[in-house]
């Protein structure tokens, strides 16, 4: 199953993805530090379903258009009501 799962500081996104693919869950970290192509190429796979699961900040999610996302996770208490 595809899916997303919010962190809010970029280094929780990098260990919680790095305790999937210990667990093999094929996933990817997504924050915006990163590079546009390094975001692209995840984007990409993910679409691809060649990594099933995103671990992002909110700088993920907007305009994504994946019909088979079976779950979104907020691993963390967001900081606000609007988030």
């Amino acid at each position: 199953m595809s899916g997303i799962v919010y962190c809010i500081t970029k280094k929780d996104c990098e260990k919680f993805s790095d305790l999937l693919n210990a667990n093999n869950i094929k996933s990817k970290f997504f924050h915006a530090s990163m590079k546009d192509t390094d975001k692209a190429s995840i984007l990409q796979n993910w679409i691809d379903n060649k990594i099933k699961v995103v671990v992002a900040t909110i700088a993920f999610g907007m305009g994504i258009n994946k019909s088979d996302v079976r779950f979104v996770i907020h691993k963390d208490l967001p900081k606000s009501i609007e988030n």
